[in-house]
Order: C-alpha cells, then structure tokens, then sequence
C-alpha cells in the first residue's frame, strides 16, 4: 500500500463524520478587534478565546472585549480578574484563560517594546513558530491556530474538543496527548489541507448532532439438538407364579331333532307307471 493509500485509510473515518455537515464553503472571517490591531495580534487574542471553548463563547467574548477597551494595550495592563469580569466569570476556565493571556501580551510588549505581531508577517514560517511557542502563556492549540489562519502555514491546532473528534474518527488514541495529535495529523495532511479539515472540525463540534445508535447483534440460532429417542417400554416381568387358568365354557347342549311323521298304512301310492289311464266317458246313447 502507498503513503497516499495509508493516508486515506487513516483519514476516512474523519471524511465520513466531515461528510455529515451541510456543503458549505469553508470561511473563517478576521476576528473583531479595536482599531489599528495587526492581523496576527487580533488572531492571538481570538485563539485565546477559542482554546477549550470554541465557537459557543469565543466570539461573543472577542465583541465584549472590543466594546470595552479602547485597544489591547488596555487589555495587556487589565488583571486577570478584571478581563474574567468582561468575558464572564462562567467562561470555561476562565480564570486560567485570562492569566495565560496577560502572560503573552506582556511578554509581546518586552520582545516588541510595543504590543504589536507585524514581524510575523515578515518572518519564515518556522521561525515565526518558534516566536510563538517562545511567549509565556502560549499553548500549541493557540499558536498553531494564529500560524495556520493568519500565516498560512502547515499547523492543525488541537485542543481537547479537537481531539475528541479526532478520536471519533480513530485517529487519535484516548491517552494521546494534544501536541501529539497535532503533529500526527501534519504527518497525515498534505500542504494546503490543514485549513479545510480544521474548520470543518471546528463545525462539526458546534453542530447538534444525532448520536449514533448502536446495533445490537443478532444472537446466532444455535442449531436444535436432535430430538431423544423415545424410552422403549420394557416387558412387564411375568409373575413369579402363573394364574390358574381359567375353566373352557361348556359347549351347549344340540337341539333335539325333529320327529319324523309315520307314514299311514294306507297303500302307497302308485307310481306314475302304475296310473291307468282314465276310460273316456261313453257318449251318450251308444250304451
């Protein structure tokens, strides 16, 4: 089997879940931010938002910031506490979400003297990675998403909600760790497809789906046993002594024959050769 081959074989579970979304183009508009934020900065920000949260907070915490800070210059010198109080303090982990980004934008503003990401821009891509994972606070997810959707380059962001579809689709293993998962699925993409497939699992996790039932299997039929011949019934034993048997009937006495009647001592009667024959009556006056 060729690398291609494999590769296909590994992904298409994946390509069977992504199959069961609307056809929609895959977009991913710029994320909001105040006036004058580079493109990978407001990107930054945004992932933040996005890591172990996704697309059910994360925009609507990006508008809240937007509306209450002038910049994120602002939002660099804001305590934690306080931007926790801007997204909401029920964001899922929240409060670690927001001294993890203070972290990074401080350590921006020591590297940059300014808050500002346009040397990215102008950075090869590997180095640029290299910034990225270098700022405190940063996590894989985060800066695979700024590299992948603001710079273009070969990164697939994965965090644990990525990771359990990636799971779903027997790519990952339960007890994978993120960043190896990652790095599996570059191994597994080929360049210009990290973008598609991220966002369409991005999509997948954010649309209600039906959960699949599964079936039961069928009991095999155990082939019938072959009827038990039926007991033959054993001869009753013969007693030990034999009955008497039992007198023959008395055959019934003959009817008495019939008397013959006696035949008179009248004269036989002749026989026909004795007979004589009638003498004819004499006609009258012949006498």
């Amino acid at each position: 089997m060729s690398e291609i081959d494999e590769q296909t074989e590994a992904l298409k579970g994946l390509h069977e879940l992504l199959g069961e979304l609307p056809q929609e183009p895959a977009e991913c508009p710029d994320p909001a931010c105040p006036k004058g934020t580079d493109a990978p900065l407001a990107r930054l920000v945004e992932s933040f938002m996005w890591w172990e949260a996704g697309g059910r907070h994360a925009p609507a915490a990006v508008e809240k910031l937007c509306a209450e800070l002038v910049d994120y210059n602002e939002l660099r010198i804001c305590l934690p506490d306080e931007v926790l109080a801007i997204i909401g303090t029920k964001y899922p982990r929240g409060q670690e979400r927001c001294e993890r980004l203070n972290a990074a934008l401080n350590a921006v503003y020591n590297r940059e003297h300014a808050l500002n990401l346009e040397t990215l821009l102008s950075m090869p891509k590997r180095e640029a990675r290299v910034y990225l994972d270098g700022l405190d606070g940063i996590t894989p997810f985060i800066a695979s998403r700024v590299m992948l959707l603001t710079l273009g380059a070969h990164a697939f962001p994965v965090d644990s909600r990525v990771a359990s579809v990636l799971s779903e689709a027997s790519i990952a293993e339960p007890d994978e760790q993120p960043a190896q998962i990652a790095a599996k699925m570059e191994r597994l993409l080929r360049a210009g497809e990290c973008r598609e497939i991220y966002l369409g699992v991005e999509r997948l996790i954010e649309t209600p789906r039906k959960p699949k039932v599964k079936a039961e299997p069928q009991p095999k039929s155990e082939p019938k046993p072959d009827p038990e011949p039926e007991p033959i019934a054993e001869p009753l034993a013969e007693p030990a002594t034999a009955p008497a048997p039992e007198p023959a009937p008395k055959p019934a006495p003959e009817p008495a024959p019939e008397p013959v009647p006696e035949q008179s001592q009248a004269e036989p009667a002749p026989s026909s050769d004795d007979e004589t024959t009638p003498k004819p009556h004499p006609e009258p006056g012949t006498e």
